[in-house]
C-alpha cells in the first residue's frame, strides 16, 4: 500500500504542474493579444497616412514631423531663446518643422516656434523615464523651476509604456509613468484623465490578463491627453507652421 504522505506529495506535485502550465498559457496569451493589437494599431497607423482624397496638403509637415515622437514637453512660453538659453543646446541653429525628425541626430533637442502661447520639445534627448526616470524628474523639474507650467508626455506604442507629467513651477502636480509596473504615481488624478479613460496603478500593483486593455488603452489615449493639458502636437494647424522655424542642438550636459 502507497503510504498517505506519498500520494499527497503526487497531488501536489501534480497541482504544481497545472498551475506552472496554466499561468505559462495564459502569459502566451497574454503576449499574443498585445502583438495582435500592437500589428492592428499599427496598420490603423499606415492607413491613416494614405491620402485618399489626393490632395497634396493632406499630408502635412507637422503630422509627418510628430508619427515617429514618441516623448515630447509642452511649455507655457512664446519664447524659444529662453528654453534654449535653460537647455544649453550645443550647435544650436534655426531648425524648420517641416525638416522632420530624421534630420535629428543622438542627443539632439528641437525647440518648437511658439504656438497658441505653447513650445515644444522633442528628440533623442528627452529622458525616456522607463530607462532613467529619475532622469526624467531632474530634466523636467529643472525645466519647471527655470520656466513655469511644464508638460511630459510619453507614449511606446510597440510596449504600451506611457507617461505623462504636468508641474508648475516646483510643484508637481501630477505624474504617472508605467515601464512594464508604475514608476512614477505623485499627485491626484486630474479630470483630464479621467475623461479620457485613463487607468492609473498604484505602486507595486499586481497586474494580471486584464490589465492588459487598459494599459493598451493609456498608451493609445496619451495624445488625446495632451489635447486636454494643452496641445496634441501632431493636430496643429501645419499650414501656419511650415515655415516657421525653432532652434535644434546638442543636449551635452543637463542638471
Amino acid at each position: 500500500m502507497i503510504p498517505e504522505y506519498t500520494n499527497q506529495v503526487t497531488v501536489g506535485l501534480l497541482l504544481l504542474i497545472l498551475c506552472s502550465v496554466l499561468s505559462i498559457g495564459m502569459l502566451i496569451a497574454m503576449a499574443v493579444i498585445r502583438h495582435l493589437d500592437y500589428k492592428r494599431r499599427s496598420r490603423c497607423v499606415d492607413e491613416s497616412d494614405i491620402d485618399k482624397s489626393g490632395a497634396e496638403e493632406d499630408t502635412t509637415p507637422a503630422s509627418m514631423l510628430f508619427n515617429g515622437v514618441t516623448r515630447w514637453l509642452t511649455i507655457r512660453s512664446s519664447n524659444p531663446d529662453a528654453v534654449q538659453e535653460v537647455l544649453g543646446l550645443h550647435n544650436a541653429k534655426p531648425f524648420r518643422w517641416s525638416d522632420g525628425p530624421a534630420r535629428l541626430g543622438d542627443q539632439t533637442l528641437f525647440i518648437s516656434p511658439a504656438v497658441e502661447g505653447w513650445l515644444f520639445i522633442f528628440g533623442p534627448g528627452v529622458p525616456d523615464p522607463s530607462h532613467d526616470v529619475d532622469a526624467s524628474f531632474r530634466f523636467i523639474m529643472k525645466l519647471g523651476r527655470e520656466l513655469g507650467h511644464v508638460q511630459f508626455f510619453s507614449h511606446d506604442r510597440a510596449l504600451d509604456y506611457h507617461a505623462w507629467v504636468r508641474v508648475d513651477g516646483e510643484r508637481v502636480i501630477r505624474a504617472y509613468a508605467w515601464a512594464g509596473e508604475t514608476i512614477w504615481n505623485q499627485g491626484k488624478v486630474s479630470a483630464a484623465e479621467s475623461a479620457v479613460g485613463m487607468r492609473c496603478f498604484e505602486y507595486g500593483e499586481e497586474f494580471d490578463f486584464m490589465s492588459s486593455p487598459a494599459i493598451v488603452a493609456n498608451a493609445a489615449n496619451v495624445p488625446a491627453l495632451a489635447a486636454r493639458w494643452s496641445l496634441d502636437p501632431s493636430k496643429l494647424d501645419v499650414r501656419r507652421l511650415a515655415s516657421a522655424q525653432g532652434i535644434a542642438g546638442e543636449l551635452l550636459q543637463f542638471h
